[in-house]
């Protein structure tokens, strides 16, 4: 038995909690309070994770599904984080920006995944 890698899926939350930014602000909120030093530091993840993409990408594909804490619509279902993000990575077409659910027909195997906000929401209850 051969094993190999065929595609990569990053399922969701690659990016900080916003509780996580400078100060404890919530980027949403606070963008414009920020100074321009902290502005660049809660962009600074965003680059790294076009750089990883970048990597990662120009040897698999990689599909990159948005989470609770990602720069997406709130909501599921969650529309794929737009590709004007990652100025390295978007160039490269093996990098995909998926939905969340997201499914997908990996070398004929049906996949289907979402991030985790619905089960999150289900613990919240019990």
């Amino acid at each position: 038995f051969q094993s190999s890698i065929v595609r990569v899926i990053i399922a969701g939350n690659s990016l900080c909690k916003t509780s996580a930014l400078p100060g404890g602000t919530k980027l949403r909120n606070q963008l414009k309070k920020l100074s321009v030093s902290d502005q660049e530091e809660s962009i600074q993840p965003l680059k790294d994770l076009d750089f990883f993409l970048s990597t990662l990408s120009s040897s698999i594909p990689v599909d990159l599904m948005p989470g609770e804490n990602d720069p997406s619509n709130y909501a599921l279902p969650q529309q794929p984080m737009n590709n004007c993000l990652f100025t390295i990575s978007r160039n490269i077409p093996t990098s995909n920006m998926v939905p969340n659910p997201y499914a997908a027909s990996i070398q004929n195997i049906q996949f289907l995944g979402h991030s985790g906000q619905a089960t999150d929401n289900v613990e919240k209850y019990m």
